[in-house]
């Protein structure tokens, strides 16, 4: 006890010593205690703020800035992030900003459906865009390979060169109805191609009808490749990864409207015939059991959706051997 009272009578002299030397330490000290107690319990309020809770457990909310690595054990792989800011999609008007560093990956597209009849167009693309799809989408198309005819056109008919436009693209123009048939009024689906994208539910538009797709870069002896766009891509189409796997289409050789027909070398030039010729006559006359607007319709540059008596002369020229007679694409601004 008396060694007790001692020492408290020292630590006292001490700190009476202290004060004396420094007679504001008491002062600060008696100022820096409110501040912090006042910290604490700021601190202690937001994370109450921040707190969930559930029966007999509670969460509070932390963040720690930094950390996170990647754990490995037999089969199982676990990987994390400590800290994560802004883990959030926020959005305004056409622009969708992803945030965080495990930012859900966006997925692309499904692929088109090929033609259901298998047969491809001398001036259309074909195509149809599934079902169950939900959401906006832009229909893109590769110029792969342009006018190269197999068999080769006879020597003192070349067909002209537009290869300087292989590997550009354009997009799908919004779809409207062309007319198929006067009596009864039939209709199908139909576009052209142009250089900017268009956004739309294309499901929807279409309500399951094939798409029949044509312009002046449509043309024979010619392979494409078509793509859906993610919305994502929108603004932003060049390098963006949302995106579906090519549809591969083809066209058929120039004025070979109708089977049989052309097949590839080394099997002899026979096409197109008197048979297309026929054919073509047949759908300008509007004979129920022709063939339809998207495998006769040749004419003009960017063909208009009918089948005229233009289109008959065209059918006949590619029977004489003439070659290609319209222009090609043109390079998109």
């Amino acid at each position: 006890m008396i060694r007790k009272a001692q020492d408290c009578e020292g630590t006292e002299a001490h700190s009476q010593a202290e004060t004396m030397r420094n007679p504001n330490s008491k002062r600060e000290r008696r100022a820096i205690a409110p501040a912090l107690a006042f910290g604490i319990l700021i601190g202690w309020g937001a994370a109450s703020a921040f707190a969930q809770s559930g029966g007999g457990y509670l969460m509070r909310k932390s963040v720690i800035g930094s950390g996170g690595g990647t754990a490995v054990g037999g089969q199982y792989r676990m990987s994390g992030t400590v800290g994560q800011h802004d883990a959030s999609e926020p959005a305004g008007g056409s622009y969708l900003m992803r945030g965080g560093f495990w930012a859900p990956a966006v997925p692309a597209p499904v692929a088109l459906l090929a033609d259901p009849t298998g047969i491809d167009k001398t001036r259309y693309l074909s195509f149809q865009v599934p079902a169950g799809q939900a959401g906006n989408t832009a229909l893109q198309v590769t110029l792969v390979s342009l006018m190269h005819p197999n068999p080769p056109n006879l020597p003192q008919f070349p067909p002209p060169n537009f290869s300087a436009q292989e590997g550009s693209v354009r997009y799908v123009g919004t779809p409207s109805n062309c007319a198929e048939t006067e009596s009864p009024p039939t209709s199908f689906k139909c576009a052209t191609l142009q250089c900017t994208p268009v956004y739309m539910d294309w499901e929807v538009a279409l309500a399951g009808q094939t798409l029949h797709v044509t312009g002046q870069a449509v043309i024979p002896s010619s392979t494409y490749e078509i793509r859906q766009l993610g919305a994502s891509c929108q603004g932003n189409e060049s390098p963006c990864t949302a995106v579906s796997l090519p549809l591969t289409v083809r066209t058929q050789r120039w004025g070979d409207v109708a089977s049989a027909f052309q097949a590839p070398a080394p099997a002899p030039l026979t096409q197109p015939n008197i048979s297309d010729v026929a054919a073509c006559v047949d759908k300008f006359k509007s004979v129920p059991t022709a063939i339809i607007v998207a495998r006769a319709d040749v004419n003009p540059a960017v063909p208009n959706g009918r089948v005229d008596i233009a289109d008959v002369a065209n059918i006949v020229d590619a029977f004489k051997n003439l070659t290609y007679p319209y222009p090609g694409p043109t390079t998109c601004p």
